[in-house]
């Protein structure tokens, strides 16, 4: 089962990942957003496993997130990337400094799947 994916983010931070996930074949992009507000009107009707920031602040806004983790079932991962810092923050508070493609592909691995196949 592939992970479903819903990216937050702009311009070619977004074109970019698209491109990259989209050549995967454990992955599908379930949505693109520009904004939280917009993020949290999809994870009703997208139900990702992961969702993928991004950000160019010191530190992930963790405030953001209490919607999006207070869903039922499972909550999605969410994976912070700053192209301007060249670093990943996983939710989980690990930090990968000069992080690579191999780095999300490797935590994108690690997630996963619901195996609701009705959603």
């Amino acid at each position: 089962m592939a992970i479903r994916i819903l990216l937050i983010g702009q311009g070619l931070f977004r074109e970019g990942l698209i491109r990259l996930l989209a050549e995967q074949p454990f992955v599908r992009i379930q949505g693109a957003v520009g904004s939280w507000k917009k993020a949290l009107r999809a994870m009703r009707r997208v139900q990702p496993d992961v969702i993928i920031v991004e950000y160019g602040q010191e530190e992930p806004p963790q405030y953001d997130l209490g919607p999006i983790l207070e869903t039922e079932g499972q909550p999605p991962k969410v994976i912070y990337l700053s192209l301007e810092e060249n670093r990943m923050i996983i939710q989980d508070q690990r930090h990968i400094a000069d992080a690579r493609a191999a780095d999300l592909l490797q935590a994108l691995r690690s997630v996963r799947p619901n195996d609701d196949e009705n959603q």
